[in-house]
């Protein structure tokens, strides 16, 4: 088997939320995505027989968490507050490891779930945002290989 060599750069891992470049992320877990139920469940009966059933629920959660300087956490807070007066904050969701041909998490419907919690403390904190998606779509691309 030849060996292989990958490079990963977390300042190449990108997000937009609409027309909101989010940056700003902390270090350690930048960004998580899940859906809310799996692909497929399963029944088995009492003859050991199984069915696998296929869930159309697409949705999913993705969390981020951005260091208190980042400047995307006051338009992310703009964009909350104009969603809970108005209703008009779904927004298209793209996240985009650029170190990847093909790692991405992606929603065409997308909302930021309420106010980021709030905490001050001796040291400049983090603002940890929840984002609820219709469609979430999740790809795992692999790191690009050197050559």
């Amino acid at each position: 088997m030849p060996q292989q060599l990958s490079t990963y750069a977390p300042h190449r891992v990108s997000m937009t939320l609409g027309t909101i470049t989010v940056n700003g992320f902390v270090d350690g877990t930048m960004i998580s995505a899940s859906r809310e139920v799996p692909t497929f469940t399963k029944r088995t009966g009492a003859d050991g027989e199984v069915i696998r059933s296929l869930m159309q629920n697409k949705s999913g959660t993705v969390n981020f968490t951005l260091m208190a300087s980042s400047d995307a956490n006051a338009l992310l807070s703009a964009q909350q507050i104009a969603d809970e007066e108005s209703g008009a904050g779904v927004l298209p969701l793209l996240v985009k490891d650029n170190n990847a041909d093909t790692d991405l998490i992606s929603s065409p419907f997308a909302w930021i779930v309420g106010p980021a919690d709030y905490e001050k403390a001796l040291e400049a904190g983090e603002v940890p945002w929840i984002l609820d998606c219709s469609f979430l779509t999740i790809v795992h691309g692999g790191l690009k290989h050197h050559t």
